[in-house]
């Protein structure tokens, strides 16, 4: 799932965003992925991320809400800062999670962590819904979380409601009993982008990331008509790669005037490094990378295929 939306920051009422809508639609993808992973989120200047394991939230970081959990604690008096600072150090060493490891310590009651966790949480994804100009992209992750402290979605979205503080409207469509994957499947639109990428599959960007000299990335769902940018090294996508876009319009073109139909990629080499665009899902996404000089681009080329073609399916 790939987007990006408009720039209101309201969540109440009908001026909720298609970016909120959007955040909810990969939030959704993320909990019913069999492999959870994060969705990322970036508004203006603003960023986050939400882990997704076993179905739900593990955690909600937003630039925006910029407090630690354990100096919330230890604000509220839940926690001396000395006993914080001691299970941050004992998590740093051990890969322990902070809440779980203070609770196993006697210093705070299951209960009331499992409490300040789903306020923290539902702050966060709070924050997070109200990025302005809002882009999120739900990115799969194989690696299992080790924590046990995880939130459902629901009820997430009920304690963002019970403050006041209203989950996109669609969920006022929402018929008696029925959950919020089966509401989403049945008023999804193809004009209001799509859950999954095409073919059944999400675009794997820790794949994509990891392709050796890659500097710089944009990555476009044509189905929705929005698109996610960001930077891999230390190139600024949304500066670099649209450029990318105009040489590739103008390949359509000249390919068409000679009769030769649609362009479906293009790779452009020269001394300063590798540029790439390419289609994937039938035409439904496009792919636009930059990557450093020195890059084997023939090897980048069979990489990068490999995880377009997964986006099909067999045959």
């Amino acid at each position: 799932m790939i987007t990006e939306t408009g720039s209101s920051s309201r969540l109440d009422g009908i001026g909720a965003s298609e970016g909120q809508r959007q955040l909810l639609l990969a939030l959704l993808e993320a909990v019913e992925s069999p492999t959870g992973g994060e969705v990322i989120v970036r508004g203006g200047r603003e960023s986050g991320r939400i882990r997704v394991s076993s179905g739900r939230i593990a955690w909600a970081n937003v630039s925006t809400v910029p407090e630690t959990f354990g100096a919330r604690l230890a604000r509220r008096g839940l926690m001396a800062p000395s006993d914080v600072a001691e299970v941050v150090e004992e998590c740093r060493k051990t890969g322990a999670n902070f809440a779980e490891l203070a609770v196993r310590w006697g210093l705070v009651s299951a209960e009331t962590m499992r409490a300040e966790f789903l306020d923290q949480t539902a702050t966060s994804l709070a924050h997070a819904f109200r990025l302005p100009g809002l882009q999120c992209i739900f990115a799969p992750i194989q690696r299992s979380y080790g924590g046990t402290l995880l939130l459902p979605l629901e009820e997430l979205l009920d304690e963002m409601a019970a403050r006041g503080i209203a989950p996109p409207p669609l969920l006022s469509e929402r018929r008696p009993g029925e959950g919020l994957p089966d509401l989403l499947d049945r008023i999804a639109t193809p004009g209001s982008g799509a859950r999954r990428a095409p073919g059944g599959g999400s675009l794997d960007l820790d794949a994509l990331r990891s392709l050796k000299g890659l500097l710089a990335a944009s990555v476009t769902s044509r189905q929705g008509g929005v698109s996610f940018l960001g930077g891999v090294g230390g190139l600024a996508a949304q500066d670099a790669t649209p450029p990318l876009e105009r040489v590739f319009a103008a390949a359509n073109q000249a390919s068409a005037q000679a009769g030769l139909g649609s362009v479906l990629g293009l790779w452009i080499s020269s001394p300063g490094g590798t540029a790439v665009v390419q289609e994937f899902s039938g035409g439904e996404g496009l792919v636009r990378c930059i990557f450093g000089p020195g890059t084997n681009a023939p090897l980048v080329r069979i990489r990068m295929e490999s995880i377009l073609s997964a986006l099909d399916g067999p045959g």
